[in-house]
């Protein structure tokens, strides 16, 4: 291969490959394009969608600096049920994927991605229908957390999903001693994610079965999330069952800043736990950062809950912990959250806005809760669903 050139290969029939380097330099795995920049290689699949396996423990790709690996039609990567890494590795370079390209079926032991990892300075972009699906983020060994089943994006690393690109029905599963984050993509600080036009991250799982915390059934962002156009986080689960607090964000975890803008949507998911600590934030739940709704964005018909008696439920639609709530448009809508959850401000701090609890009353809104925070609006918040 040589510099600035760009390759396609296609394939036209089920591979299995051992794990490859695409870029860069390294000893104990095959290196493709040893040494090149400005390398484009795409993969696309001949007459009919071709899987392409890895055959070994490892990433199937990893991808250097100065290479771009493009996943375009009829392309399935398929990942093992007891691999020690992500399916694909973005370590600088970058990763696209189009039309219905798909990464599938990878369980890393290594604790964070179980379909892609994103290293510093590393791009991944969805396209068209892409999918990233049915991948899992777990952990070998105790007190070692397990992030994003889907994604997950180290500092400085950037994920952009457009179209109807969808990460769904991954899973972030620990070790018993230990916590979950991010089901879906996990984001850290100085990470980037955003999501445009009718982009999907849905039914995807954060669980814990230990004194551990669960949290961002969907997406657990640190650095930046921004969810434009019609963009929906649906259908995810933070879950705990063994004396855990599921912290919550049954879609959205943030610490960092999380901005909804246009008529982007979170909506149906769902924080629960089936033991004595409480629930939080059923649809986002902001800690130590900001979120700020803009346009026509809604959070709605989302769910928090605890089984256990002596344990509270709180923030149906969203919960802020020591954060900012500015909501310049957009809708909260409440739901029947627990015992706690229909309080909008505890200790928190309101400015010119109207709330409201389910029956109408204007005093409580159960779509909100918010703890030592403040909350700026000039929209409403109510707790019908």
């Amino acid at each position: 291969m040589t510099d600035n050139t760009d390759y396609t290969i296609l394939i036209g029939a089920e591979e299995s490959l051992p794990p490859l380097t695409l870029g860069g330099s390294s000893s104990g795995s095959t290196v493709v394009a040893n040494g090149k920049t400005g390398v484009k290689i795409t993969l696309k699949g001949k007459g009919a969608e071709r899987r392409v396996q890895i055959s070994a423990a490892g990433s199937l790709f990893t991808i250097k600096s100065g290479v771009t690996l493009v996943l375009n039609e009829n392309i399935t990567l398929g990942g093992i049920s007891n691999n020690s890494a992500s399916l694909v590795r973005v370590d600088g370079g970058s990763l696209e994927m189009r039309e219905n390209a798909k990464i599938t079926g990878n369980t890393a032991s290594s604790s964070s991605g179980g379909g892609v990892f994103v290293s510093s300075s590393g791009t991944f972009t969805m396209n068209d229908s892409a999918t990233v699906s049915g991948n899992t983020a777990s952990s070998s060994s105790s007190f070692s957390s397990s992030s994003g089943g889907g994604v997950f994006v180290s500092s400085s690393g950037t994920f952009t999903m457009n179209d109807s690109a969808t990460v769904s029905g991954n899973t972030a599963s620990p070790s018993p001693s230990s916590s979950s984050s991010g089901g879906g993509v996990y984001v850290s600080s100085s990470g980037t994610f955003t999501m445009n036009d009718s982009a999907t991250v849905s039914g995807n799982t954060a669980s814990s079965s230990s004194s551990y915390s669960s949290s961002g059934g969907g997406v657990y962002s640190g650095g930046t999330f921004t969810m434009n156009d019609s963009a929906t986080v649906s259908g995810n689960t933070a879950s705990s069952s063994s004396y855990s607090s599921s912290y919550g964000g049954g879609g959205v975890y943030s610490s960092g800043t999380f901005t909804m803008n246009d008529s982007a949507t979170v909506s149906g998911n769902t924080v629960s736990s089936s033991s004595s600590s409480s629930s939080y934030g059923g649809g986002v739940y902001v800690s130590s950062g900001t979120f700020t709704m803009n346009n026509s964005a809604i959070v709605s018909g989302n769910t928090v809950s605890s089984s256990y008696s002596y344990s509270y439920s709180y923030g149906g639609g969203v919960y802020v912990s020591s954060a900012t709530f500015t909501m310049r448009g957009g809708t909260v809508y409440g739901s029947d959250g627990g015992a706690n959850a229909n309080k909008l401000v505890g200790s928190g701090t309101k400015q010119g806005v109207s709330l409201y609890d389910s029956t109408g009353n204007a005093k409580y809104g159960n779509g909100s809760y918010i703890f030592f925070g403040t909350l700026y609006t000039d929209a409403t918040l109510t707790g019908h669903n």
